[in-house]
């Protein structure tokens, strides 16, 4: 478990430190304050993305209109 600030969680993410610490205190990012900083597990910050759908970026026209 490699524990890393919220700054530096933030800076991995493109969120900023602000962002991370309320992510982690509403329970969307486990994490941990020690004294008045904040930290999370490197691992968990894939908590923070949703998986992409699988929709094609490209629809056949012709197809679609029934032409």
């Amino acid at each position: 478990m490699a524990l890393i600030s919220a700054r530096e969680a933030g800076s991995r993410t493109g969120y900023t430190a602000v962002t991370i610490k309320k992510k982690i205190r509403e329970g969307v990012l486990p994490g941990v304050k020690r004294g008045n900083r904040y930290f999370v597990d490197e691992r968990d910050l894939t908590k923070l993305y949703e998986p992409v759908s699988r929709t094609p970026l490209y629809v056949d026209m012709r197809a679609a209109l029934d032409v």
